[in-house]
């Protein structure tokens, strides 16, 4: 990934911590697919092209809402710790040098990467090819 600050990536808390900017959803999915990560479900998602039809299409399907749905979270949660982090960085002394992370910059650093993760996972199965439906020629 791109978004690097202070020498940390943006999965990182510290990132947060010595005031990262905070990227829209929209720019960490092109940071992903710009670099064309895959998630952790790679070799699982990798499998449906080895199934024949119409279990691939099945299994593709149920992964695709399942991961739509587990990124909906992910980013409705992601935006409550974003808006929590710009009310602490309201109330935090910029004059100090900063020595741990607080559990906001550790909640938005986890949620980054779960979507980053489920960016990936979205990017790979929009790549692999899936059975036309005889009723979308229709």
């Amino acid at each position: 990934m791109t978004a690097i600050y202070h020498d940390y990536s943006i999965g990182h808390p510290w990132y947060f911590l010595l005031g990262g900017p905070v990227p829209r959803p929209s720019a960490i999915r092109a940071q992903v697919i710009e670099a064309k990560l895959t998630g952790y479900r790679r070799d699982e998602l990798a499998q449906f092209d080895c199934m024949a039809e119409p279990q691939r299409s099945a299994a593709h399907r149920k992964a695709s809402e399942e991961v739509k749905a587990e990124l909906r979270k992910d980013i409705s949660r992601y935006r409550q710790c974003v808006v929590e982090l710009h009310r602490y960085r309201e109330t935090q002394d910029g004059s100090e040098k900063p020595r741990c992370a607080a559990d906001v910059h550790t909640n938005l650093s986890l949620k980054v990467s779960h979507m980053i993760n489920g960016f990936a996972h979205l990017y790979q199965l929009d790549g692999m090819e899936q059975q036309t439906d005889l009723f979308d020629l229709l």
